[in-house]
Protein backbone atom coordinates (compact mmCIF):
# COMPACT_ATOMS: atom_id res chain seq x y z
CA UNK A 1 0.00 0.00 0.00
CA UNK A 2 1.60 3.12 -1.36
CA UNK A 3 1.54 5.97 1.71
CA UNK A 4 1.87 9.64 1.28
CA UNK A 5 2.59 12.88 3.00
CA UNK A 6 -0.33 14.41 0.82
CA UNK A 7 -2.98 11.52 2.28
CA UNK A 8 -1.77 13.32 6.09
CA UNK A 9 -2.45 16.92 4.72
CA UNK A 10 -5.30 15.86 3.12
CA UNK A 11 -6.78 14.41 6.39
CA UNK A 12 -5.72 17.49 8.49
CA UNK A 13 -7.16 19.56 6.07
CA UNK A 14 -10.57 17.81 6.46
CA UNK A 15 -10.10 17.47 10.51
CA UNK A 16 -9.63 21.38 10.47
CA UNK A 17 -12.77 22.24 7.82
CA UNK A 18 -15.06 19.66 9.78
CA UNK A 19 -14.29 21.48 13.17
CA UNK A 20 -14.54 25.16 11.52
CA UNK A 21 -17.80 24.16 10.27
CA UNK A 22 -18.97 22.47 13.87
CA UNK A 23 -18.26 25.12 15.98
CA UNK A 24 -20.37 27.67 13.58
CA UNK A 25 -23.56 24.91 13.75
CA UNK A 26 -23.46 24.58 17.77
CA UNK A 27 -23.52 27.88 18.28
CA UNK A 28 -26.56 28.77 16.32
CA UNK A 29 -28.36 25.31 17.94
CA UNK A 30 -27.48 27.03 21.14
CA UNK A 31 -29.60 30.34 20.44
CA UNK A 32 -32.82 28.37 19.88
CA UNK A 33 -35.01 28.52 22.84
CA UNK A 34 -37.93 27.44 21.26
CA UNK A 35 -38.13 25.24 17.86
CA UNK A 36 -41.59 25.46 15.93
CA UNK A 37 -43.87 24.37 18.82
CA UNK A 38 -47.24 25.17 19.25
CA UNK A 39 -48.65 27.07 21.89
CA UNK A 40 -52.83 27.21 23.03
CA UNK A 41 -53.65 30.55 25.19
CA UNK A 42 -57.07 31.35 26.24
CA UNK A 43 -58.30 35.41 26.08
CA UNK A 44 -56.67 37.20 28.94
CA UNK A 45 -54.16 34.73 29.84
CA UNK A 46 -50.49 35.03 28.71
CA UNK A 47 -47.53 32.47 27.61
CA UNK A 48 -44.65 32.94 29.58
CA UNK A 49 -41.08 32.27 27.36
CA UNK A 50 -37.58 32.29 28.98
CA UNK A 51 -35.63 34.93 29.51
CA UNK A 52 -38.96 37.10 30.96
CA UNK A 53 -41.03 37.74 28.13
CA UNK A 54 -44.80 36.95 28.15
CA UNK A 55 -47.21 36.62 25.23
CA UNK A 56 -50.44 37.84 26.22
CA UNK A 57 -54.58 37.34 24.45
CA UNK A 58 -55.85 40.97 24.78
CA UNK A 59 -58.67 40.06 23.25
CA UNK A 60 -60.43 38.51 20.15
CA UNK A 61 -63.47 40.15 17.68
CA UNK A 62 -67.02 39.70 17.70
CA UNK A 63 -66.63 37.24 14.69
CA UNK A 64 -63.64 35.30 16.01
CA UNK A 65 -61.25 36.43 12.99
CA UNK A 66 -58.75 38.52 14.67
CA UNK A 67 -56.54 38.42 17.99
CA UNK A 68 -55.33 41.49 19.46
CA UNK A 69 -51.82 40.20 21.74
CA UNK A 70 -49.21 42.09 23.46
CA UNK A 71 -45.44 41.04 24.34
CA UNK A 72 -43.79 41.75 27.73
CA UNK A 73 -40.82 41.68 28.68
CA UNK A 74 -40.05 42.43 32.34
CA UNK A 75 -43.76 44.43 33.01
CA UNK A 76 -43.01 46.52 29.84
CA UNK A 77 -45.12 46.42 26.87
CA UNK A 78 -42.69 46.20 24.11
CA UNK A 79 -45.28 45.06 21.13
CA UNK A 80 -49.03 44.93 20.09
CA UNK A 81 -50.55 43.65 17.19
CA UNK A 82 -54.00 42.66 15.84
CA UNK A 83 -53.31 39.67 13.92
CA UNK A 84 -55.68 37.05 11.61
CA UNK A 85 -54.97 33.39 11.03
CA UNK A 86 -51.66 32.97 9.14
CA UNK A 87 -50.04 36.15 9.83
CA UNK A 88 -46.91 36.10 12.10
CA UNK A 89 -45.84 38.36 15.10
CA UNK A 90 -41.88 39.13 15.03
CA UNK A 91 -40.01 40.65 17.75
CA UNK A 92 -36.59 41.46 16.71
CA UNK A 93 -34.17 43.84 18.64
CA UNK A 94 -30.93 45.11 17.31
CA UNK A 95 -28.99 41.83 18.03
CA UNK A 96 -32.12 39.78 15.40
CA UNK A 97 -35.10 38.14 15.77
CA UNK A 98 -36.22 37.23 19.15
CA UNK A 99 -39.78 35.69 19.05
CA UNK A 100 -41.41 34.54 16.06
CA UNK A 101 -45.38 33.48 16.09
CA UNK A 102 -47.78 32.71 13.68
CA UNK A 103 -51.42 32.53 14.38
CA UNK A 104 -52.58 29.27 13.69
CA UNK A 105 -56.39 29.05 14.83
CA UNK A 106 -58.88 30.98 16.72
CA UNK A 107 -61.30 28.59 18.82
CA UNK A 108 -64.62 30.01 20.24
CA UNK A 109 -66.79 28.17 22.83
CA UNK A 110 -69.19 29.04 25.85
CA UNK A 111 -66.09 29.35 28.24
CA UNK A 112 -64.48 32.05 26.18
CA UNK A 113 -61.61 32.00 23.53
CA UNK A 114 -59.08 29.78 22.86
CA UNK A 115 -55.97 30.54 20.72
CA UNK A 116 -53.58 28.16 19.24
CA UNK A 117 -50.46 29.64 17.73
CA UNK A 118 -48.08 27.19 15.48
CA UNK A 119 -45.40 27.42 14.55
CA UNK A 120 -43.66 29.49 17.83
CA UNK A 121 -39.73 29.52 17.60
CA UNK A 122 -37.71 31.96 20.20
CA UNK A 123 -34.22 32.78 20.34
CA UNK A 124 -31.30 33.90 22.72
CA UNK A 125 -31.36 37.66 23.57
CA UNK A 126 -28.47 37.68 23.82
CA UNK A 127 -29.01 41.09 25.42
CA UNK A 128 -30.47 39.52 28.29
CA UNK A 129 -29.16 36.95 30.71
CA UNK A 130 -29.04 33.31 29.77
CA UNK A 131 -31.79 31.34 31.17
CA UNK A 132 -30.24 28.88 34.12
CA UNK A 133 -30.44 25.75 31.63
CA UNK A 134 -28.17 26.70 28.94
CA UNK A 135 -25.71 23.64 29.17
CA UNK A 136 -27.79 21.54 31.03
CA UNK A 137 -28.92 17.90 30.16
CA UNK A 138 -32.65 17.27 30.87
CA UNK A 139 -34.19 20.72 31.10
CA UNK A 140 -37.60 21.50 30.14
CA UNK A 141 -37.39 24.29 27.97
CA UNK A 142 -41.10 26.21 28.67
CA UNK A 143 -42.27 26.55 31.36
CA UNK A 144 -45.79 26.08 30.08
CA UNK A 145 -44.95 22.61 28.67
CA UNK A 146 -45.52 18.87 30.03
CA UNK A 147 -42.77 17.60 32.21
CA UNK A 148 -42.72 14.22 31.04
CA UNK A 149 -39.61 12.69 29.82
CA UNK A 150 -38.31 12.72 26.35
CA UNK A 151 -38.20 9.28 24.63
CA UNK A 152 -35.38 8.12 22.27
CA UNK A 153 -38.21 8.79 19.68
CA UNK A 154 -36.89 12.84 19.82
CA UNK A 155 -33.29 12.06 20.21
CA UNK A 156 -31.96 13.93 16.92
CA UNK A 157 -27.78 13.48 16.21
CA UNK A 158 -26.19 17.25 16.16
CA UNK A 159 -23.59 18.36 13.73
CA UNK A 160 -21.23 18.25 16.30
CA UNK A 161 -21.71 14.34 16.76
CA UNK A 162 -21.72 13.65 13.68
CA UNK A 163 -18.28 15.79 12.71
CA UNK A 164 -16.56 14.37 16.11
CA UNK A 165 -17.62 10.88 14.47
CA UNK A 166 -16.05 11.20 11.05
CA UNK A 167 -13.37 13.31 12.64
CA UNK A 168 -12.54 10.01 14.74
CA UNK A 169 -12.67 7.60 11.44
CA UNK A 170 -10.18 9.51 10.29
CA UNK A 171 -7.75 9.80 13.15
CA UNK A 172 -7.66 5.69 13.04
CA UNK A 173 -7.38 5.63 9.29
CA UNK A 174 -4.76 7.99 9.81
CA UNK A 175 -2.66 5.92 12.78
CA UNK A 176 -3.68 2.37 10.63
CA UNK A 177 -2.23 3.40 7.78
CA UNK A 178 1.23 4.72 9.97
CA UNK A 179 1.41 1.53 11.27
CA UNK A 180 1.72 -0.85 8.15
CA UNK A 181 4.98 0.84 7.41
Amino acid sequence: MNYSRATDLLCIFIIVILMVFTGQTSAAEDDVLLNGTGIYIETGDAWTFEQGYSFVIRGVNEDNSKVWVDLWLDNNNTQDMIMQPGEMFVYSTSSGEILNITLDSIYYGPEGELVMFKPVYQYLDPELPEPSYIGTEDINISTNSSSEPKGDEDYKVSGFEISMTILCLLFAILISRKKEF
